[in-house]
C-alpha cells in the first residue's frame, strides 16, 4: 500500500475576464475582459462608460500620456508637471506663484495672498 495518494491537477480554466479571447476592452486600463462581465475586473469601470464620464477631474500626461488623479501635481510615471487649467470665465485670472484659479474681482490670489499681476493676460 501507498502512504500517499497522488494528486492530480485539473487543467487550468481560463480566468474570468482575462484571457486572449476576452469579449471587450476597457476603456479606463485597456483590460480584456469577458462578455459576461459588466465592469472591468481590474479598475471596476462599467462595460460601455467612457473614462471621462467618470473621473472629469483627472488629467493624461501630455508626455507619457499615463493618467493622473486629480490631485497630484506632476505625473506619477514620468514626473512632467501638471498643465495649467484654464480659467472658467475670461476675466478669471490663474496666480503665477501657485498656479490657482482666482476670480476677476480679486486683487490677490486666494491660495497664497500673491498681489494679482498688474498688466496680467490669460492667453488662451
Amino acid at each position: 500500500k501507498q502512504w500517499y495518494q497522488r494528486r492530480v491537477r485539473a487543467p487550468m480554466s481560463p480566468r474570468k475576464g482575462g484571457g486572449d479571447d476576452a469579449g471587450w476592452r476597457c476603456t479606463n486600463c485597456y483590460t480584456s475582459n469577458g462578455d459576461d462581465l459588466t465592469c472591468c475586473s481590474k479598475c471596476r469601470l462599467r462595460k460601455g462608460t467612457n473614462r471621462s464620464e467618470v473621473f472629469k477631474e483627472d488629467w493624461e500626461c501630455c508626455r507619457c500620456f499615463a493618467n493622473n488623479f486629480s490631485r497630484r501635481i506632476d505625473c506619477y510615471k514620468c514626473h512632467t508637471k501638471k498643465p495649467p487649467i484654464n480659467p472658467k470665465y475670461p476675466d478669471d485670472w490663474i496666480c503665477p506663484d501657485c498656479k490657482g484659479v482666482n476670480f476677476s474681482k480679486r486683487i490677490d490670489c486666494y491660495k497664497c495672498h500673491a498681489p494679482k499681476p498688474l498688466n496680467y493676460s490669460n492667453n488662451y
